[in-house]
């Protein structure tokens, strides 16, 4: 059995000079990979070089946009031979006729949806670099315009929130450090990020986690918890119109006190 790997939704947001957001159209993404199709395009994003091409797939028949960039050479594995000798590849790239290692990201357009699935290589291009590429690639910013992915929620979670009576365990997950200017949530991840350069606010991943235990008492507590996460929902870039905030929600978990069931009494004939 292969080993199982993740892929995430997103759906991407052009907002216009004017501050005006437009979700882009499976279409639309068509247009982009149509594009590249038969050459390739690369930009350099952050200090690094960022290619994207057309990949035709045909088993079955897709098309999707292929991304990809050098991973370096101190970031290189080390490999052992068959007399058991072992050394780092980039020191044997003469012998190995290998001249570059690279990290992918594959961008599917999602047939009847304005989603794309976004599949990465664990070094591979953040959704923040793949939507700047996006808006590179387009030239956006002679528009005035810019570009983001944003995760897609799924359609009943912020109802599951809004009926819980309290959130006693909260785990989110931040791609690049936001602006601090949203929930405390957000502030507090900010200070955080604040150890981090500014170049390197794109490459940085920060993980914010609050838990009250087992407890299973419902007060002030949880329920300032679930106001913060309800915060972070209505400001952050989860939202389906999202504005190019910094720092991405790349992954949000929460463990909310559900209402409890009204049973009711059985009827004896």
């Amino acid at each position: 059995m292969g080993k199982t790997r993740t892929v995430y939704f997103y759906s991407g947001v052009e907002v216009d000079n004017n501050n005006h957001p437009h979700v882009w159209s499976e279409s639309r993404w068509r247009q982009l990979i149509q594009a590249v199709m038969g050459s390739a395009e690369t930009f350099e994003i952050k200090g690094r070089k960022l290619t994207g091409t057309c990949v035709d797939c045909k088993a079955p028949a897709i098309r999707s946009l292929h991304l990809m960039r050098e991973r370096p050479l101190p970031d290189w594995p080390e490999a052992g031979d068959t007399e058991g000798n072992v050394a780092n590849l980039a020191l044997r790239r003469t012998q190995t006729g290998i001249s570059s290692i690279l990290e992918y990201a594959y961008i599917l357009p999602v047939a009847g949806t304005s989603y794309v699935a976004v599949f990465r290589s664990s070094g591979g291009p953040f959704p923040t670099a793949i939507a700047e590429w996006v808006a590179l690639q387009s030239n956006m910013a002679t528009a005035g315009s810019s570009f983001s992915l944003n995760p897609v929620l799924r359609a009943n979670a912020r109802e599951k929130l809004d009926s819980a009576l309290g959130v006693k365990k909260l785990n989110v997950r931040f791609e690049g450090v936001p602006e601090g200017k949203g929930s405390d949530i957000d502030q507090a991840v900010a200070d955080a990020g604040r150890i981090v350069g500014k170049d390197d606010y794109a490459n940085a991943t920060i993980e914010f986690t609050i838990s009250l235990g087992r407890g299973k008492i419902i007060g002030p507590a949880t329920d300032g918890i679930r106001k913060a996460l309800n915060e972070l929902l209505a400001n952050s870039i989860l939202d389906q119109y999202g504005n190019g905030v910094k720092g991405r929600i790349k992954r949000l978990w929460q463990r909310p006190f559900s209402r409890p069931k009204v049973i009711k009494p059985r009827r004896k004939t």
